[in-house]
């Protein structure tokens, strides 16, 4: 069985990305397409309404952190079979949050409204039209409010320790954060709000700009770390007294400050060689999630949605072999194989919204059918419109298993143009992920914005 053997294979997997092993020859192309056409024929589980979904929470069990994909930003299917999970895991198996690939402070007002905590509004659509930082399709639209007025209505029937809320894991966000951590830290020490706004003052003039941020880092040596790292301990410190004052302001105004903190590493890294800012992303990624997990207690179990490139282990991609981390990878090590449940996302093709480069408008976008050879032309042939697919504990050859295939990766950023040469991942599929859900046709997300 494949899972027996994933520790040590993701243990040589920068040698197997190279070789696939030292010590056999890979396998034959038309033989793993072969076995994979094969695999995705014999073993789907066709896809049509939540009910189908009983086999992968069967497969998912109790472990603890669920992370879930997709391949592109802006594709419906994706949000909305993600929610489909998202519900039956909360309202079946009593998990306690969604946390997404957003950001914390704009967000944190749409989990006011989903737990009915006071100041949200009633209103999600209001909530997300104010996101203002691109790419606002992300969480700016109706799938989302769909998720979120479910949320709330479940949540209304319930004491608030019951209550399961939605939440940001980024860091780009950086600029709200600044703006609401004077007033979380005023909550918790009374009279201590203009003390915080002077110790952030160099951050408030760029705005929460990310450009401006990266300029006043590498050109003008901007440093607030001591102020921020300051704040930390402080909060750390105290945390007994700050939490018996108020309990969801200590934990706001922790996270924001690490979310500062965490924006500014980032930004130190861009641009230089090696993996360190993504790592450090990453690594915040998996931080806020662990933090959500021991705030909601013991016993308590969360729900992550993010880019594959992220949920899927990335000891599994060409990322193993660049010294970089993500989500999955962090998580599996941290919490243990058994506690983790990665379910990725596949389209053969379709619509999807993106920006032809950061910060141009969103567009409807083309996305051609996949290269030859990919594990999105290995669904295709099977000849299953959408799917499910376990690959935990999937039996065959491991030199097949454990062959190197692409796999279609499409950010906010794409060219359709260049689809074939640039947005195809190096995977091990099998070791990738524990669960693979898959779209031959796929259409955009339904923006608030115009």
């Amino acid at each position: 069985m494949i899972m027996m053997m994933r520790n040590h294979y993701l243990t040589i997997l920068p040698v197997l990305l190279l070789s696939v092993t030292a010590c056999a020859r890979p396998a034959p192309g038309d033989v793993v397409e072969a076995f994979w056409v094969d695999f995705f024929r014999e073993n789907a589980h066709p896809i049509q309404q939540p009910a189908d979904l009983d086999p992968l929470l069967g497969a998912i069990g109790d472990v603890r952190l669920v992370l879930l994909g997709e391949s592109t930003h802006g594709t419906s299917e994706y949000y909305r079979w993600r929610d489909r999970i998202s519900r039956r895991l909360i309202e079946e198996k009593g998990f306690s949050f969604v946390a997404v690939e957003g950001d914390w402070e704009s967000l944190y007002q749409l989990n006011k409204y989903v737990k009915l905590l006071p100041g949200a509004g009633d209103d999600p659509e209001a909530i997300l039209r104010r996101l203002g930082r691109w790419p606002q399709w992300m969480w700016a639209n109706r799938e989302v409010v769909e998720l979120a007025r479910w949320m709330r209505a479940r949540n209304a029937r319930l004491p608030l320790e019951d209550r399961a809320g939605f939440y940001g894991i980024d860091v780009y966000g950086w600029g709200d954060s600044v703006g609401r951590l004077p007033e979380y830290f005023n909550r918790i020490e009374p009279g201590s709000r203009e003390r915080v706004r002077r110790a952030l003052a160099p951050l408030e003039g760029l705005g929460g700009d990310m450009r401006a941020f990266h300029l006043a880092v590498h050109q003008r040596g901007l440093d607030a770390r001591p102020a921020v790292d300051g704040l930390i301990e402080e909060l750390e410190r105290n945390e007994a007294e700050y939490r018996a004052r108020d309990e969801l302001a200590y934990f706001a105004a922790l996270q924001n400050a690490k979310v500062i903190r965490e924006a500014k590493r980032h930004m130190r890294t861009a641009g230089l060689p090696g993996g360190d800012s993504w790592n450090i992303r990453a690594t915040h990624f998996k931080d806020t999630v662990a933090r959500l997990l021991e705030f909601y207690g013991e016993g308590s179990r969360g729900i992550a949605w993010a880019h594959n490139t992220h949920v899927g282990d990335a000891r599994a991609t060409d990322m193993g072999r660049a010294g970089m981390v993500n989500i999955g990878r962090l998580a599996r090590q941290r919490m243990g194989e058994d506690d983790v449940f990665i379910v990725g996302f596949a389209t053969y093709e379709g619509e999807v919204y993106a920006g032809r480069a950061w910060g141009e408008p969103r567009e409807r976008m083309e996305m051609p059918p996949a290269r030859e050879g990919s594990f999105e032309h290995y669904l295709r042939q099977a000849g299953h419109p959408s799917a499910l697919y376990l690959l935990r504990d999937m039996p065959g050859d491991e030199m097949v298993l454990l062959q190197v295939g692409v796999q279609r990766a499409v950010g906010v950023v794409y060219q359709p143009e260049h689809d074939r040469a640039r947005n195809f991942v190096p995977t091990i599929l099998s070791d990738r992920y524990d669960a693979l859900l898959y779209f031959e046709t796929t259409s955009p997300l339904q923006p608030l914005h115009p």
